[in-house]
């Protein structure tokens, strides 16, 4: 009976003369994709351009991770600066309705709420926008194709919901 709780002993013998092999391997790799990365960056635009349309560059999956990269970030960076803008021009409001208050020293309560409502929602939008705009930085510099693919298509998504509940309060309304 002791046998069968017995460990097997396993001899583990190491080739390192492969393992130097493969070492090196690694090594020739990873400087000639450094060759590369700098033959790119010696290349003027033109020819980089002209190199890529006639396929004889391998550009592996930077386009694509490029492209669904940038859209989403500049969607988002145009939303952000929206948000921000609509804050300041609330804060322009506020501005002329203290004015007024201060001018014709006559205020009422909900004169008083609605400055403040005001003023909260205003201080929202520029926290909101300038979490955007960090999003969509972080967006632009990711280069993992399956996230980015992940966020343009939910972006899409999102905006394919807006439309659509626009659309539909635009029947009601009609």
């Amino acid at each position: 009976m002791m046998g069968l709780f017995r460990k097997p002993k396993v001899d583990i013998e190491i080739d390192y003369e492969k393992l130097i092999e493969a070492i090196v391997k690694a090594n020739k790799l990873s400087a000639e994709n450094e060759r590369n990365k700098m033959q790119l960056e010696r290349i003027g635009f033109p020819k980089l351009v002209w190199a890529i349309l006639r396929g004889k560059m391998d550009t592996g999956e930077r386009f694509t991770t490029g492209l669904f990269t940038i859209i989403p970030a500049v969607i988002l960076g145009v939303f952000a600066i929206a948000l921000i803008s609509a804050s300041i021009f609330i804060c322009i409001i506020i501005g002329i309705n203290v004015f007024n208050i201060f001018k014709f020293c006559s205020t009422t309560f909900f004169d008083v709420m609605l400055l403040i409502g005001l003023a909260l929602l205003s201080i929202f939008l520029f926290i909101l926008g300038v979490f955007i705009i960090g999003a969509a930085r972080e967006i632009a510099r990711n280069e993992d194709r399956t996230f980015a693919m992940s966020v343009c298509s939910s972006l899409t998504g999102f905006i394919a919901i807006i439309v659509a509940a626009i659309a539909l309060y635009i029947g009601v309304v009609q």
